[in-house]
């Protein structure tokens, strides 16, 4: 089964709305990829302090929802649904 991701890249300051919408619309659930406070989240999980530096390299203000869409259904119905919902939040994204 070829699942689709698409990835939606909003403000740290908007995710929590964008988060709510992508789960929202999605029928086969979502990841948050969200770098902002990686080196704390590294100390108090993995206590150490040697995080790669691809990991470092990552943007800390903005946040990258992948919302999974199972096989068959309607790409362009979604992304027409996540431009409406998202464009009526007032919340800046690309996909």
């Amino acid at each position: 089964m070829e699942w689709t991701d698409i990835r939606i890249t909003v403000p740290k300051a908007r995710a929590e709305e964008a988060e709510a919408i992508a789960t929202g619309i999605s029928g086969g659930g979502i990841y948050i990829e969200d770098y902002s406070d990686l080196e704390t989240q590294v100390e108090a999980i993995a206590h150490v302090d040697l995080i790669e530096q691809d990991l470092l390299d990552k943007p800390r203000d903005t946040v990258i929802i992948h919302l999974y869409l199972e096989p068959g259904a309607s790409q362009v119905e979604t992304l027409a649904l996540i431009a409406a919902r998202m464009e009526a939040a007032g919340i800046p994204y690309t996909v």
